[in-house]
């Protein structure tokens, strides 16, 4: 049984992997670039530098893994300072965060219009930060909320772990549950598909639930700070 504090770790870093996966799916059907997903930003790069107009295709996932690696620095900065601050600078961070998307969708909202390169890079910016209140967060098993590959490869190989005790009857180790890092992956799947199917919202209302789910997000992880 998971004490409270961290149940409650868990709950957070599920509910920014479900953010992350709805704003890279925007992101990619709105601009075919991932504010949160740098992997795939990488592979981006790559096969821009092989097409006919290298520089033109390779530009924008570039400025977008810039400005994601601009956001994972102040954010680690103030992270960094908590002693000097004298407050819980991982909330400080996820509620900027939420400010930050929270504006994006707000200025889609009321001036009705598209998703552009602005709104893509202040995403980028908020996802690097929340990455950073991520690892601050300390979940085993979870990685940081971007890198849905290596949580899936947690889950797969704790899963052979646990069939290998089973048929073996060996128990080396203290036994490790798959369950949430699986739940990881599928709360991004559950994000991604939100990010692209929601009828009767605009992609403007959309971003702007997120933000206002981080702020949430912000205001719970004061709760860790009390205990």
């Amino acid at each position: 049984m998971l004490p409270a504090p961290e149940k409650l770790r868990r709950i957070l870093v599920l509910l920014m992997v479900l953010v992350a996966g709805c704003v890279d799916a925007i992101g990619f059907q709105s601009a075919d670039i991932f504010p949160a997903n740098m992997t795939g930003n990488a592979v981006l790069i790559a096969t821009s530098l092989v097409r006919t107009s290298p520089i033109a295709q390779a530009s924008g996932p570039a400025l977008v893994l810039l400005i994601f690696c601009l956001g994972c620095c102040l954010a680690a900065l103030l992270i960094r300072l908590k002693n000097i601050l004298s407050i819980n600078t991982t909330s400080l961070v996820i509620f900027l965060d939420a400010l930050v998307i929270i504006a994006c969708g707000g200025s889609l909202l009321l001036a009705s219009g598209r998703f552009s390169i602005t709104h893509l890079l202040a995403i980028a910016f908020a996802m690097g930060m929340q990455s950073v209140a991520a690892l601050a967060l300390n979940v085993p098993g979870a990685g940081i909320t971007v890198v849905i590959t290596s949580t899936l490869t947690t889950a797969i190989s704790k899963t052979m772990s646990l069939m290998g005790d089973f048929f073996l009857k060996e128990h080396t180790t203290t036994p490790s549950t798959p369950v949430f890092p699986l739940l990881v992956f599928f709360i991004y799947f559950a994000g991604a598909f939100l990010g692209v199917f929601h009828p009767g919202c605009s992609i403007a209302l959309v971003i702007l639930i997120m933000g206002i789910l981080m702020s949430g997000v912000a205001m719970a992880s004061t709760i860790l700070h009390n205990r």
